[in-house]
């Protein structure tokens, strides 16, 4: 309990362009069935780090959130990390 919990999904991702939606979807998906529907309550903030595809967006963090959203090798970044953190610790 609280720590670093990492889930799998399993979608096959076609030219390398899929929903972000679709994605994030599988993820929660993945989190409810490994830790239960209150997943959220039990960790402070929360990575999801999605597979390599062309977005508009690098990273981003929404203000006094709990998720931060991370594309690809950004997710392993900890300048990425602290930046995304620290909107969802209301700092903007």
């Amino acid at each position: 309990k609280n720590g670093v919990v990492t889930v799998k999904i399993d979608l096959k991702l076609r030219k390398k362009k899929v929903s972000d939606t679709i994605v994030e979807n599988y993820i929660i998906r993945a989190l409810k069935e490994k830790l239960g529907k209150k997943y959220r309550d039990d960790y402070d903030h929360i990575a999801f780090c999605f597979p390599a595809a062309k977005r508009y967006w690098e990273a981003y963090g929404l203000v006094g959130g709990k998720i931060t959203y991370y594309n690809d090798d950004r997710c392993l970044a900890v300048s990425s990390q602290m930046h995304e953190i620290g909107h969802n610790l209301m700092l903007q």
